[in-house]
């Protein structure tokens, strides 16, 4: 993907202490969305840089901390003026705090857990870091290069693992000796908003208008991340990238919707088919051909959808007990799982939004969609027009990556984890800040759209 210049390397050298502050800011972000993307929380938690108490401090927490204390003085210039965007962000962080109180005072056992689902709304800091620090397209473009770096780099990993059973940090006793085991094991290692989100970013820039070597990169990380999306065997984030791909194959941004692209579309189609259907590799056909077994029940009950059902049922009572404010983080969902089996009280619900209702309540929930809905109608008001076509297609990546995360919290957690916080921060930053290489006629209509 070009890394060296893209992530910076054509940039000049700051000769300021403003300059290498803004260096500094700049690579912190970078080694966040890198270290983010390529390793798994619980890998991460393995080796902890710090302990405190029972408290691991890892290299995400590290380098997420540095990137937000970097970022300070010009988040707090941001507030300052007022700017809704950013204000919206500190609000739901705000919020979390006294959700994260009223967990404790709430429920005796929920330290632990309230301690872990902090930490990752925490991460929504980087929401703000990503919109005020001064950041242009061509910035945003190196911080995708890097996020999709990174999952490369841990698709590859994951692939030595399971096919040469090579050693993988986080699986020291988990060298996957069946088929069926590896699938189980590709599945566990990158949380689904990863491969999805890196899956978007490579689409996007295989049809945006850029040179020909530069759309070669992005497709040979799109190969990559593709065969991780069969190969995890998850339908919920096989869905979202289908739709993803749907949705960038018909935008106009992008070129729009024409017969060639339905021809290419088909033909890929075809061709992951075939993957399934006809002999090959065992890395490849086997996945494929699970893939095409596990869709073609799509039609029948396979119980994925009645478990989630299942979670937001038996939370209702907990929801219905405190609307409004929530019953706190790390708090009881439901007295038994919800397969409704004896066991331990359930402390987990998957779908994001049911989430949100139970522990953080309506305010929790609208201050979220809040924040979504401030960085969208802020890259509406934007005049872009043509804007797109020039080169790599920004504010298409971000709205289409945001409708995804948006979509994955309707089954899975995604609101809630490190990645998913790393992720929506980066698209609310593509969003919200303006651009700032354009002319001062254009700097001109973005101040008063604003307005």
């Amino acid at each position: 993907m070009q890394l060296t210049g893209a992530l910076g390397a054509s940039r000049p050298t700051p000769r300021t202490l403003e300059g290498w502050g803004a260096e500094a800011r700049r690579w912190a972000l970078l080694a966040v969305l890198i270290v983010g993307a390529m390793i798994p929380w619980y890998t991460l938690s393995l080796v902890p840089l710090l302990t405190v108490g029972t408290a691991k401090v890892n290299l995400l927490d590290t380098l997420v901390a540095c990137a937000v204390l970097l970022s300070g003085p010009v988040v707090v210039t941001a507030l300052r003026r007022g700017e809704w965007e950013i204000l919206s962000v500190f609000l739901f962080l705000a919020y979390m705090t006294v959700a994260f109180a009223l967990g404790l005072a709430r429920d005796p056992h929920a330290r632990f857990f309230a301690v872990r689902e902090s930490r990752g709304l925490a991460f929504y800091a980087l929401a703000a870091v990503f919109a005020v620090g001064g950041y242009a397209t061509r910035d945003f473009h190196r911080f995708a290069v890097a996020y999709v770096v990174g999952t490369v780099v841990a698709v590859v990993a994951v692939f030595a693992h399971v096919v040469w059973h090579a050693p993988l940090p986080g699986y020291p006793a988990m060298i996957a000796s069946t088929p069926s085991a590896q699938a189980d094991v590709i599945a566990r290692y990158l949380e689904w908003t990863v491969p999805v989100v890196a899956f978007t970013i490579c689409l996007a820039g295989v049809l945006s208008r850029t040179p020909l070597r530069t759309r070669a990169a992005w497709a040979v990380g799109l190969c990559c991340i593709v065969w991780y999306l069969i190969a995890m065997h998850e339908r919920t984030a096989e869905g979202v990238a289908l739709a993803v791909a749907v949705t960038l194959g018909v935008l106009p941004s992008l070129g729009g919707l024409t017969w060639r692209r339905v021809a290419i579309m088909i033909a890929m189609l075809a061709f992951v088919i075939g993957l399934g259907v006809v002999p090959g590799p065992h890395w490849i056909h086997y996945p494929a051909e699970r893939m095409l077994g596990y869709w073609g029940q799509l039609a029948r009950d396979d119980g994925s959808v009645r478990v989630r059902i299942n979670e937001l049922e038996s939370a209702l009572p907990r929801f219905l007990q405190s609307p409004v404010l929530g019953q706190g983080l790390g708090t009881v969902v439901a007295d038994e799982p919800p397969d409704f089996h004896t066991g331990e009280p359930w402390r987990y619900i998957a779908p994001g939004y049911g989430y949100l209702l139970v522990k953080t309540g309506l305010i929790g929930l609208v201050l979220y969609l809040g924040m979504v809905g401030l960085a969208l109608r802020r890259a509406w008001r934007y005049d872009r027009a043509g804007r797109e076509a020039e080169g790599w297609p920004r504010w298409t990546i971000a709205t289409v990556g945001m409708g995804a995360l948006l979509a994955l919290n309707l089954a899975d957690p995604s609101v809630d984890t490190a990645e998913g916080a790393i992720a929506f921060s980066l698209f609310f930053g593509m969003l919200v800040a303006p651009e700032l290489n354009v002319g001062a006629p254009d700097r001109k209509r973005w101040a008063k759209g604003r307005r």
